[in-house]
């Protein structure tokens, strides 16, 4: 067995444990409100109708942190148990949550809202043998001598809830920082402390004065969860503010850019949670997208899983060109047709990294259950991403600027700044004297892989003898320049456009019928794609011009290389 297929196997047998744990609480829990029912007083069956209404009210109006919720509904469920009895409280707790969250279930499948009725059923039954072993007094005679077993109950109660739900929650234990388990458990046991004196209040009103005085208390325990409520917003805001810190310091002195990637990755996860994060980077040579960085427990699978521009989420990035939210991939009906993250996944926050107006890459965050992100968690990744942007085209020119600095003693060219410098002089003395102008920039095809199979030695030379070969077939008044490592500029002043395509044509044919000296007596045949724009028919700035011709040039390669392309009004390509 290879180990790809045990890792497959194990992977299964996780699902599967994972199952059987899931069923066996909800079955289980079934089948300890069977046992409870006896003991419910079916007289006060419209009190109880009420307990859990207020106990949907509380579920509704959940806190929700990055990785986690919380409610008051502990004080619904201890006064519960205090009026009324551990039947009462467990057959409340159930209901009230199942009908909350079958209502609104923030997108969680039905198995998780069984299991979320079903684990409070547990809880109850476990704090009651526990009060009781301690000592304590059936509900109807509960006194103050009752205080240390009610705190005993309590402690069994939050323990035992959050025991199920770790464990529910375990085959993704590596999806979720420690910091998040404590944070939940603080919060909570907030909630808890805040809430237990109001169920006593509760208790004591109903037996003093009636069912009515009790439910009244309930408005404290909803202004007490807004208070909770507001208080994780301020902390989450807080949280958010350093994440952003702490990625704009680490990007400052950044020196390589994949563990960059998979740092910002790591620390959105303590802000947004997420099944799988990924930032996939456009590689010019294979013309794909290429995953550089990956945090998911496919990590190892989705790697190696690199994206045309125009397939599944990737190319609904490219397309659309803005930071959104897919709440639902079933509900779409080109993402279900589409393979890879779409399929196992259900809800997106995708964003193109924009560099100089094209698709750079594509960032994506993803989640098993539909609508799990809102607005605010696409506004923080925005920000991010943007970040992330900026880091790409600083290791873009790094790049360029290490060719540039490898090929200065090969080219014997004016350099790029060189080239801007003369250019810009003469695109202004065009434009005041109502003169055409036309750049054509060209690039080797494949030239990596080219580098790769004959090495750098044989690169350096082919470099060279196409600086020559530009200067000999070039007019005298044409500026050639060495763009980049291998890119080079040509500036044909006073050139109609007809007439410089037919330059651009005549640079074409040159260059894939020269046979170029590799070293040690070989030869070998190389192609470009030149990129055309013109004054005044594509732009009136400098700068729009050369982008022109830059968006040209991305254009040839979408042909396949070895052509010549232009965009005057209606973007055109030619082939030789």
């Amino acid at each position: 067995m290879s180990k790809r297929q045990g890792e497959v196997n194990f992977l299964r047998f996780k699902t599967l444990l994972h199952i059987i744990y899931t069923w066996a609480i909800i079955l289980g829990g079934i089948a300890l409100l069977v046992r409870f029912f006896p003991g419910i007083n079916l007289d006060y069956a419209r009190e109880m109708v009420v307990l859990i209404a207020l106990v949907m009210v509380t579920e509704w109006l959940v806190v929700t942190l990055p990785h986690g919720q919380i409610s008051c509904a502990y004080a619904v469920i201890l006064g519960t148990f205090l009026m009324f009895g551990p039947a009462a409280a467990a057959w409340v707790n159930f209901l009230g949550v199942l009908f909350a969250r079958g209502i609104v279930n923030h997108g969680n499948p039905i198995r998780t809202t069984f299991f979320d009725a079903a684990q409070y059923v547990f809880a109850v039954a476990a704090a009651f043998g526990v009060y009781m072993f301690c000592g304590g007094q059936p509900a109807d005679r509960i006194g103050f001598d009752d205080m240390l077993p009610l705190g005993v109950f309590t402690l069994t109660y939050f323990a035992i809830n959050h025991l199920l739900v770790y464990l529910y929650l375990l085959p993704r234990k590596s999806l979720f920082p420690a910091v998040s388990w404590y944070e939940v458990l603080y919060w909570d046991a907030a909630t808890y402390l805040g809430t237990i004196p109001v169920a006593a209040l509760m208790a004591l009103l109903h037996d003093a004065v009636g069912f009515a005085a009790a439910v009244l208390l309930f408005i404290p325990v909803l202004a007490f969860q807004l208070v909770i409520r507001r208080s994780v917003r301020v902390e989450l805001t807080n949280r958010e503010l350093n994440v952003l810190s702490k990625v704009a310091m680490r990007l400052s002195n950044h020196l390589n850019l994949e563990r960059l990637l998979d740092y910002i990755l790591r620390e959105i996860r303590r802000i947004i949670p997420y099944h799988t994060a990924m930032v996939y980077l456009w590689e010019h040579d294979q013309e794909l997208f290429v995953p550089a960085a990956v945090r998911s427990p496919y990590a190892r699978h989705l790697r190696e899983a690199v994206m045309g521009p125009e397939e599944g989420l990737v190319g609904w990035a490219v397309e659309r060109r803005e930071p959104d939210i897919i709440p639902d991939t079933r509900s779409d009906s080109r993402l279900q047709r589409e393979p890879g993250l779409s399929q196992f996944l259900r809800s997106f926050i995708v964003i193109p990294l924009l560099v100089e107006g094209e698709v750079a890459g594509v960032f994506l965050v993803g989640s098993r259950r539909p609508m799990a992100y809102d607005h605010r968690n696409l506004h923080i990744l925005s920000i991010i991403a943007s970040q992330v942007s900026l880091a790409v085209y600083n290791t873009w020119l790094n790049e360029q600027v290490d060719k540039v600095n490898r090929y200065a003693d090969v080219v014997n060219l004016q350099s790029r700044r060189e080239f801007l410098r003369q250019a810009r002089e003469v695109f202004e003395n065009c434009r005041r004297h109502n003169l055409d102008l036309a750049v054509i920039i060209i690039n080797l095809d494949r030239f990596r892989k080219f580098n790769e199979e004959f090495g750098l030695a044989a690169g350096d030379r082919v470099l060279a003898q196409l600086a020559d070969l530009l200067k000999a077939e070039l007019r005298e008044q044409d500026i050639v320049a060495r763009y980049g490592g291998d890119e080079f500029a040509v500036l044909l002043p006073e050139t109609p456009e007809m007439e410089a395509a037919q330059i651009a044509q005549q640079l074409r044919e040159a260059v894939a019928t020269h046979p170029f000296a590799l070293g040690g007596g070989r030869t070998g045949y190389l192609t470009v794609s030149i990129g055309l724009s013109f004054f005044p028919g594509d732009a009136d700035s400098f700068g729009e011009l050369m982008h022109k011709a830059d968006q040209a040039l991305s254009l040839a390669k979408t042909q396949g290389g070895d052509a010549v392309a232009w965009c005057p009004k209606d973007v055109q390509a030619a082939r030789g």
